[in-house]
This record gives structure tokens, sequence and C-alpha cells, in this order.
């Protein structure tokens, strides 16, 4: 959950820490804090920012958080704890709660898996250069000693996740990549949290404090006029501050919006800044008074043109982006610009335009149906399928094809519930018969099959077979002597078949091998020996295909 805040004045040095956000972090006076500086980018698009965790930065690579909720009973923590510690895991921080009138136990926790390691989960350098981004051993390892208490949701999924604290982990690799090109002196730093007056705060240590004030134009201290802001948003779950810094050349406002609680009300206001170019950097909405108004708080940037301008100026632009007939009308907004939280807020009434602005894209509230998520996904699919075949695509897009195939396949599974993606079979194309065989099976499995002979007018084979595996969910290996090798007294399959396999993998495809006995076992055990694969005869391939398929 994020704890969002409203723009305060930035001295050079400081920066004061209000009670909610101090709570969940555990920032209390004489706590100790790291801090990772990060550089914004050239022309100003983003600007620099603080991370701030009560976890030293050195962690920040390897941090997992861990939610499970099992039936409860006495013991259950002390059983989770050692299960972790057994496995060399360090638990920084948790919580956890009895629920559901005391039947099932919550936990969540950030652990630091430096010193874990396992076959299937990589070592912490693997993790921390992101080659492993999951832990499935430690998951089947939590299942292994919870089988009998662990929980499931209505769908019948175990109520167990193991994410990777990404906030953290992204930002000390931005900090080490910034480091790497040059272009700008980030830092990290150590430091306390001070009681100041009735509240706390955090004072810069000079090696963060330093390369801050060069990046925002300041000295030791903000000239006078100058209004440099920060901007604080904490996150409960993964426990950090972020700090955002704005030089006075690129000044903020903090609206509080009234409107009426009525759906649409808040696509329509957002329409409007977008029209206007003012960029959201946070937003919160809730109930005011329920059933018949609502808030929607901002802080915004000012479009490039307005940039420069006072604040005055720029609440009058937006006023006037506010004021139409849809806006005042009917959804009766009302306009304030609190300095804090306060209730009531003290607003106005927006007066109407007389006339649309000029330059205007589509409103939301046209009156013409919404296009179903069917639809969509489907525009997203065809999109994406173009997209993997132009020059320079890239692994991201990959994993976006695959993800709205399967969110396609999920979404259709009321109708169709046999859909279960597209398969690339991997075979010798000298024995039809068998490809055949395997090409209906598939199909009466609910594949779509794609095979490698399909390569159309790629500039090379190679080419060709990627882009077609890109389109692909599942791939299926037969691997026989046809067009393979004889070694002598053993028989190899084909080397391409090798090479589609290893390309099945580089692209994180779920595959099985359908390998013939008359195969030598050398030829798949070095690349694979510990992994099941359907060994077939003559006589028996049918029911193996089946079996394949079935585990595919």
């Amino acid at each position: 959950m994020l704890i969002l805040d409203k723009p305060r004045r930035f001295d050079g040095s400081t920066i004061q820490i209000p009670l909610y956000h101090r709570g969940h972090l555990s920032l209390f006076p004489t706590a100790k804090v790291w801090l990772c500086l990060l550089p914004g980018t050239k022309g100003g698009q983003t600007l620099p920012e603080i991370v701030i965790s009560p976890i030293p930065c050195q962690f920040w690579n390897d941090l997992w958080r861990i939610s499970i909720t099992l039936q409860d009973r006495i013991g259950l923590v002390h059983d989770v704890f050692e299960a972790l510690a057994r496995n060399s895991i360090n638990v920084i921080a948790a919580e956890s709660s009895s629920m559901e009138r005391q039947r099932l136990h919550s936990i969540e926790a950030i652990v630091d898996a430096r010193l874990y390691s396992a076959r299937n989960d990589g070592t912490h350098e693997e993790r921390a250069s992101r080659r492993v981004e999951a832990l499935p051993g430690l998951r089947r390892t939590i299942l292994a000693h919870f089988l009998h208490e662990i929980a499931f949701l209505p769908s019948g999924r175990e109520r167990l996740r193991i994410r990777r604290v990404r906030n953290l982990f992204e930002a000390i690799h931005s900090y080490n990549e910034a480091q790497r090109l040059g272009e700008f002196t980030p830092a990290v730093g150590q430091t306390s949290v001070q009681k100041m007056n009735e509240g706390a705060a955090i004072i810069l240590p000079t090696e963060v404090k330093e390369p801050l004030l060069y990046v925002l134009g300041m000295t030791k201290s903000p000239a006078a006029g100058k209004r440099d802001q920060y901007l604080l948003v904490s996150d409960t779950t993964d426990r950090f501050l972020r700090v955002y810094f704005f030089p006075s050349g690129s000044p903020l406002i903090a609206p509080t919006i009234l409107h009426q609680d009525e759906i649409g009300a808040i696509a329509a206001i957002t329409a409007a800044l977008r029209r206007a170019g003012f960029n959201i950097l946070t937003s919160l909405s809730r109930l005011y008074s329920y059933g018949s108004q609502a808030q929607t708080e901002f802080v915004l940037q000012p479009p490039p043109g307005l940039s420069h301008r006072g604040v005055g100026q720029i609440k009058t632009s937006l006023e006037e982006t506010l004021a139409s007939r849809e806006l005042v009308e009917r959804y009766k907004i009302e306009i304030g610009y609190p300095k804090g939280y306060v209730t009531p807020l003290k607003s106005k009434r927006l007066a109407m335009r007389s006339s649309p602005p000029a330059a205007s894209l589509p409103d939301i509230a046209t009156g013409k149906p919404a296009l179903d998520t069917e639809g969509r996904l489907r525009g997203l699919h065809e999109n994406f399928v173009r997209r993997v075949k132009q020059p320079g695509v890239t692994s991201e897009d990959t994993y976006r094809l695959h993800l709205v195939q399967k969110l396609l396949a999920e979404e259709t599974a009321d109708r169709q519930p046999t859909v279960r993606g597209t398969l690339f079979i991997s075979s010798s194309f000298t024995n039809d018969a068998i490809l055949k065989r395997a090409v209906d099976a598939a199909k009466r499995h609910h594949f779509k099959v794609v095979l490698g002979k399909e390569v159309g007018k790629a500039p090379t084979t190679r080419e060709g077979v990627m882009t077609l595996m890109r389109l692909c969910t599942h791939f299926l290996g037969i691997w026989t002597t046809d067009g393979g090798m004889n070694m002598g007294q053993s028989w190899w399959p084909s080397p391409w078949l090798h090479w589609e396999l290893g390309v099945a993998e580089a692209m994180n495809l779920p595959w099985h091998l359908l390998i013939s006995s008359e195969v030598h076992q050398d030829a798949w055990k070095r690349l694979a020996g510990s992994t099941p694969h359907s060994i077939f005869s003559t006589a028996d391939f049918d029911k193996k295909l089946k079996h394949a398929l079935r585990v595919l």
C-alpha cells in the first residue's frame, strides 16, 4: 500500500518525516536508515530522487517478500521462521496475525536470501544479476513443510507467494548503472532519524547531500526566493520511503477536487488533465460523503508551456481546464488547494467556461459502448504478433505476447474451455507419418500447432524459426534417428533439434521431449539429464505422445 503526501519545501539538507510515514517504516528517532540517491534523466523528464529504507543497501539486491496463510495452531509462527532459518534465510521484518476467528494465521515477511543457495533457485550472484527471478525450490520446501496447514483460495490456489522486493532491487540496480555510465554521481549513505520539534526528520549525510544539491543547481542552501520542493511516497509493504525532488523551475500544485460520487467522474477529470498536458505524479481518491460526494487529491506537474509561470497562473490554467459543462454541471466539481490534510476542505465552485478548449482529445464519456476485454486482448495480441516479427524484437516483447495469449485463453475459457495455447513441434521433416500424427494429436488436445517449415520469407532459416517460436506458448521436441547422425554404434538426432530446444529454453517456453528409444541417451542426458522425458518405441508412440501433450 502506498502512503502519499503533499509537496514540501526543501531547505537543502532536511527531510521532514510526518507520523503517517514513520510507523510502517519504523522511522522512530535514533533509528538507522540507508539512503540511495538516484539520478534523473537528461532534459528533466524525470528528476532526482532518494530511496530511504531501514534495510541496509547491501541487502537490496536479494530481498524477497514471503506471504503465507496457514491453518492456525500453537507453534505455527515458530515453525515457519525455523524452516526459513534452516535454509539460511534471514528474516529482516515480519508481521503476522490470526484471522477468520483464529481459524487461519497470516504471515508476511521480508527476508534476506544472500546466504541461501539451491539448485533451482540459483546463488546470490545469479539472483542479484537478474539471471534468477523466482524461488521455486524454496516454494516447494515451504509447501512440503506445511502441506497439512496451507490454506487455499476458492480457486484452489494455495495461499503462498514469494516475490522479489522489486522497488529496492531496481533502486540499487539503477544506482549501479548510473555509476557505470558516469553521467551523474550517485551516492549511498547512512544516517539516523532525528527528533525535531514534535516530529522527526532525516538530515542528509554529506555524501548524499552534495551531489543532490549539485544536480538541483543549489549550493549550500537555497537562494532567496527559490522554492525547491520534495514529495514523499512511502510503501507499507516493501518498507521504503521515496523522496522526489523538484527544482524551483519545475513547480508543482496539489489540488483537491470534490465531485459527485458517480461512475465516470474520475475518468472525466483525468481526461481533462490529459488534454491540457498536466502530468499526474500522485492521486488519491476516496469518499467524502458516501453516496453523494467524493474527493480526489492530486499532485500535478504543469504542462511544459506553463512550467516557468507562477503558481497562480498555473492554478488559473488548471481551473479553466476543469470548467467544462460536463464537470461543472454533471459532476459538480469544486477545487481547493490545502497545504496539509484538513477537514472540511475549503473549496470553490468553478464557473463554467463558455466554449471548449481549442485542442482536445475524444471524451471518455461519449455514450459509445466500451471495448470488451476479449476484444481489447485480441487487438493487443495482433499488435504483439506483428511486433515479434519485426527486426529488433526484445525478450520483453516475447514475454508480453505470451502473457496476452494466456490472458486470452483465460478470458475465453467460459466459451472455449479447452483453449490451451500455441505449440511449436520440433521434429525431423523426413518422417511425415510421425509428424502428421503429432500434429493431429496436438490439435485434439486443443493446441494451435506451429512447425519450423513455416518460416516463409525470413532472411535465414534460423531467424524464421526464432520468429515462429516467439508466437508460441509451448514446445514439444520429437527426437528420432530420422535426419540424424550415425555416431558409429549409436544414433543422435539432427543438430537442428538441439538448437531449437535451446531457443525454447531461452524464450522460457514450457517444453517436453518425446525421444525415440533408438536415440542414444548421451544425446539428451548431457543437455537435460535431470528433466523427465518420454521415451517411445514404434509400438507405443501414440500412447507416449498423448502423455507428453498432457504434461504440457
